[in-house]
């Protein structure tokens, strides 16, 4: 099937849902890999086959909100060293689970 031209272009927020293209290869090695990650017990975001005006995406639950966001280690770097924090010690408050070297 020809993939409609602006259809989604790449990744779209609906509702509580985020839908993300590409070519038809890269959805599915996406959804591959999520399946893969599933096989391990770690926090991760989940995501599922879907279609959006019949175009296949990849579909998850949005993890990001006003209250919480996604960042770049070396953002939160720069922010921690501008807030004498230790990066080190943030991860682990946040995310004791997951051991940090």
């Amino acid at each position: 099937m020809a993939k409609k031209e602006n259809a989604l272009s790449h990744t779209k927020w609906m509702c509580n849902r985020l839908l993300k293209d590409g070519d038809e290869d890269a959805v599915c090695r996406e959804l591959l890999a999520s399946q893969i990650r599933q096989c391990f017990a770690v926090r991760q975001v989940k995501y599922r086959e879907a279609f959006f005006e019949e175009i296949r995406v990849s579909e998850s639950d949005l993890v990001t909100s006003k209250e919480q966001s996604m960042v770049s280690k070396m953002a939160f770097d720069i922010y921690a060293c501008n807030h004498d924090l230790d990066t080190l010690e943030v991860c682990k408050k946040i995310d004791p689970e997951n051991g940090y070297a």
